[in-house]
């Protein structure tokens, strides 16, 4: 068996990244589908030279993306991870990276 260590794997409109065989990433969304930013005109979030149309975020193999919604309401924070502090993402880092 082959262990993924750290892995950002583009497949399509989709990058997907890994760490030790599962989905994961701690500092933004896992898995991100996107949009090429010339052959796209719209009011999506632009991450690198990419719009980013879709994003689900996974930790240890895991779905968070509808309870970090409910956290980032209740904790007033930004939508976009791009937008946090740095107690933003205390915060996230206490209640969902273990």
């Amino acid at each position: 068996m082959y262990i993924i260590s750290d892995l950002k794997l583009e497949l399509g409109d989709r990058i997907v990244h890994y760490k030790n065989n599962l989905i994961h990433k701690e500092d933004g969304p896992a898995i991100i589908w996107k949009i090429d930013v010339d052959s796209y005109d719209s009011d999506f979030p632009i991450y690198n030279s990419y719009i980013v149309s879709d994003s689900r975020w996974y930790i240890e193999g895991e779905d968070i993306t509808d309870k970090l919604e409910k956290f980032k309401k209740q904790n007033r924070m930004p939508d976009s991870h791009l937008d946090w502090t740095k107690k933003d993402w205390a915060k996230f880092k206490l209640c969902f990276v273990k």
